[in-house]
């Protein structure tokens, strides 16, 4: 039977995550925290008397519900505070390439000199020419705001949180679409080298610094990137499906204003196509109270995971449209892996929606013409033309559970995770 050791103020206890799981409901808020390794090394902790958590299995359920609400009850005052380990046990490039049914970009495109938009797909990610691609272009990343969909009014019909909607948006991708011509040849040695570093390094302890919780985020989210591939690998290796990775997808026409670049493209055992996304969700948030300000900012970050959502978020919806149209025409849609640090994946599909697309690009092209020029879109800039609060509708509506299939809910046991199962997710 599978089980997880957590340590906790000197004591090693074995919890029996089968009796776990039939009483964490009574403590949703703390559960998750219990069930993250993190536990396995709590630091700056001295042993308090009394307090041990035992074995569940020679506990009844009272007992035991009894034990984890006492452990709880002091638990931000026990938490281990540090720096986000955000390689934790993360699937590396080498590795992903070593399954059977993954298909990897060469390191380097061979010619350059006739490139046409199939071959644009051969670049990796992490290239210096990917990234001159995106220059000038409407994009997957942008979509959503230069569609009008994270502005405020807006943004209130589709729920999207408050960290995720905002003008200044806006203002970013028209700043992108300006960029258009501006990608002379003495600009390509600015754009060399690999992903853009997103923490900075401490001199003395060499450990990753994080001025702020978004960065933390976005961190997690590339370096475990591989991590959440892995997991659509092994889901449709079970059908003889596989994933393929891919650069930046442009889309036929439109002079190549639009483009897309999925984190990779799924051939299933059916013959199909389907666009990949993964998205991983970031196990830490910022420790609060009179503790975390002693502490130095980037010392301050505690785990808090959750279980994985069985559901696709409405302003993700014209990303994954948009990845389906710029793949081809072969393509029905896309798959969504929403993938947890230590409780699980949910593997999700969409199929493609061709009247919403044409929606989605009549806007971002009414975006292109007004704002490419001097005038800056203002706040809520569509949502008094005739036609766009459909289109919010709309978004909102594609992203209910009967538009949406969900394919599988992988247990963490199940989930790859190189390295050594003890090793912690704060350093």
């Amino acid at each position: 039977m599978d089980t997880e050791h957590i340590t906790l103020i000197g004591a090693t206890p074995t919890i029996d995550l089968a009796v776990f799981d039939r009483v964490a409901w009574l403590l949703p808020s703390a559960a998750p925290k219990l069930r993250s390794p993190i536990f396995h090394k709590v630091r700056r902790v001295r042993n308090r008397q009394g307090l041990f958590l035992r074995g569940a299995m020679g506990l009844n359920c009272r007992s035991f519900v009894l034990l984890l609400f006492l452990g709880c009850a002091i638990l931000e005052a026990v938490c281990a505070f540090g720096v986000p380990n955000v390689g934790w046990r993360a699937v590396t490039d080498a590795q992903l390439s070593e399954l059977e049914n993954y298909s990897a970009l060469p390191e380097r495109v061979g010619s350059t000199s006739a490139l046409g938009k199939m071959d644009v797909r051969r670049f990796k990610q992490s290239s210096w020419q990917w990234r001159a691609m995106h220059e000038g272009r409407i994009t997957t990343s942008k979509a959503a705001a230069a569609a009008g969909l994270l502005e405020p009014a807006a943004a209130k019909v589709l729920d999207i949180p408050n960290s995720l909607f905002g003008h200044g948006k806006a203002l970013a991708a028209r700043d992108k679409l300006k960029g258009v011509g501006r990608l002379g040849e003495e600009r390509f040695g600015e754009l060399l080298g690999e992903r853009e570093k997103l923490e900075v390094l401490d001199v003395v302890e060499g450990k990753p610094f994080y001025p702020h919780i978004g960065a933390v985020r976005m961190a997690w989210g590339n370096t475990q990137e591989n991590t959440a591939i892995a997991v659509a690998c092994d889901h449709f290796a079970k059908t003889g499906g596989r994933v393929e990775e891919v650069g930046l997808c442009l889309t036929e026409g439109d002079d190549g204003l639009f483009g897309a670049s999925p984190d990779g493209l799924v051939r299933d055992g059916g013959g199909g196509v389907w666009a990949l996304e993964v998205k991983n969700h970031c196990p830490f948030a910022e420790g609060r109270g009179a503790k975390a300000k002693k502490l130095e900012r980037s010392e301050r970050y505690i785990v808090r995971d959750r279980p994985a959502p069985e559901s696709i978020m409405p302003w993700v919806i014209p990303q994954l449209m948009l990845e389906s149209y710029a793949v081809g025409e072969e393509c029905r849609g896309a798959v969504l892996v929403r993938l947890t640090a230590t409780m699980g994946a949910s593997i999700l599909r969409v199929k493609r929606d061709d009247e919403y697309i044409f929606e989605l690009l009549k806007w971002l092209r009414l975006f292109n013409e007004r704002f490419l020029s001097d005038e800056e879109p203002g706040v809520d800039f569509f949502s008094s033309l005739p036609g766009h609060s459909e289109f919010v509708q709309r978004t909102s509506e594609l992203a209910n559970r009967d538009n949406v299939e969900m394919v599988e809910y992988v247990e963490s046991r199940a989930v790859r995770r190189p390295g050594e199962r003890n090793e912690p997710l704060i350093l």
